[in-house]
């Protein structure tokens, strides 16, 4: 702890190395509301990089978007990675990411998401191990006993007997009637046949007016498991999911049965 009463930390960048000089935390003082954001919209927030992340990985998961990643500064002040910059991130590294707190009347909060039941914190838990590994995807090889596709994944974080597809998902899981129903944990599942289908992990809304929401998903575009933030909409045909028009309609909302 610092003189100002700011918690102060010292790394090493590896074993034996010198040590990093104490560095502040920025964290609020403890007469500071918890509740106070610690920078307005414009102003960046410190992220020191730990070991595997890489700037898309960490705006995917801090901004809800990969492709945010060069709006990471090097600075507090500003300073854009160059691509073979972001190749060369080192453990303790610190980053700047932007600030996006809602301003009140200017855009539309954040939906609040419940805290999930023991039972989704598993099956969020469970899928979080293949997004943070980035588990390759692979429709013909199997990891933790179950096949690296989108249904593979769903079927490992619902802790299901057998590597369903998305055909026989159902069998599985009760179908929910409103987008109103769904929790964290929860299944969007287009039943298609191979190809033909696809299922994402219902994590949380961002807007759900808008129907904007975070999935944890295994992606043969991206070639892995990683958190997307996706749109589900509905029209005459039922539920969709907007960034993947090309799936035919329509998606059904699903929760493994109890």
């Amino acid at each position: 702890m610092g003189m100002s009463g700011q918690l102060q930390h010292a790394w090493q960048n590896q074993p034996n190395s010198s040590w990093i000089g104490w560095q502040s935390r920025n964290l609020p003082s403890p007469t500071t509301s918890t509740y106070s954001p610690p920078g307005q919209p414009g102003q960046s927030r410190q992220y020191v990089i730990k070991s595997g992340e890489t700037l898309w990985g960490i705006a995917q998961r801090e901004l809800g978007n990969g492709n945010r990643w060069r709006e990471i500064m090097k600075t507090p002040t500003g300073g854009t990675f160059t691509d073979a910059e972001a190749k060369l991130l080192r453990v303790g590294q610190s980053v700047y990411l932007p600030v996006n707190y809602d301003v009140p009347g200017t855009v539309t909060p954040v939906t609040p998401t419940p805290n999930p039941s023991p039972v989704q914190n598993i099956i969020l838990n469970r899928a979080k191990v293949w997004v943070d590994g980035q588990i390759p995807y692979n429709q013909g090889k199997y990891y933790q006993g179950y096949r690296q596709d989108c249904s593979g994944f769903v079927s490992m974080a619902w802790q299901l007997p057998v590597s369903a597809v998305t055909s026989t998902l159902p069998q599985y899981a009760i179908t929910l009637q409103s987008k109103e129903q769904l929790q964290p944990g929860d299944a969007i599942n287009n039943r298609g046949i191979g190809n033909g289908g696809h299922v994402v992990l219902f994590v949380r809304w961002v807007d759900k007016a808008k129907g904007t929401f975070i999935a944890y998903e295994e992606n043969g575009y991206y070639g892995k498991a990683l958190q997307t933030q996706l749109t589900l909409k509905t029209d005459t045909k039922g539920y969709y999911i907007q960034e993947y028009s090309g799936i035919s309609k329509p998606w059904y909302l699903e929760r493994k049965k109890s």
